[in-house]
């Protein structure tokens, strides 16, 4: 399920700081197929997941990964009511890079939570499994957004009942995970607050 570098016949490389393009093509059903563009940046997931969960949208897999030049097209499978208004829920994903990640609410994610690094260093995986549930991305994109950490790549997949997203991840750094993000990631998982420090460019 890799996503396409162009959404509806334009190039999403034309999409400004703040603007989504989302395209929703019906697959019968309650079943969808939802493309959604935009410039790649912190909180991104966590803005798409909560307009979703808003709308009472259930996302059953996804793909997420950052393309060329910043921007990334994020191909969701989702249920939906058929009456579902596209345009509101793509209005929400606006507000919500808007308002930043810095503004997700401290919210404790009921879930097993489990850190490894990449195998190159560079980079760390995150694994999240938990009961399936309208709203359950939101609040691990939000937590992971309000402990400092970057999603680069992701899958979001469910088998029966369970939820086992898969993140690529950076840290403060720009590199793996520190001893420190791991704690700021326990802690926002657990919904605590969140102990910020300057990020190093």
């Amino acid at each position: 399920m890799e996503p396409a570098r162009t959404i509806d016949g334009e190039s999403a490389a034309n999409l400004g700081l703040y603007q989504t393009r989302l395209v929703a093509d019906h697959e019968g059903a309650e079943q969808w197929t939802v493309r959604v563009a935009l410039r790649d940046r912190r909180g991104a997931l966590a803005a798409i997941a909560s307009s979703f969960a808003g709308a009472g949208i259930a996302v059953c897999s996804a793909h997420i990964a950052t393309g060329p030049g910043g921007v990334v097209i994020d191909v969701f499978r989702v249920d939906a009511s058929e009456w579902t208004d596209w345009d509101r829920v793509r209005s929400r994903i606006d507000a919500g890079l808007v308002a930043g990640y810095g503004r997700t609410p401290s919210e404790a994610v009921d879930a097993t939570l489990a850190i490894a690094p990449d195998g190159t260093g560079a980079r760390s995986i995150i694994e999240v499994r938990a009961e399936d549930r309208v709203g359950l991305l939101a609040k691990v994109a939000a937590a992971i957004s309000r402990a400092g950490v970057e999603i680069h790549q992701a899958t979001i997949t469910t088998i029966g009942t369970e939820a086992i997203d898969v993140f690529e991840v950076t840290g403060r750094t720009g590199a793996a995970l520190t001893a420190a993000d791991k704690r700021a990631l326990r802690a926002a998982f657990a919904g605590k607050r969140v102990r910020r420090s300057v990020r190093r460019r």
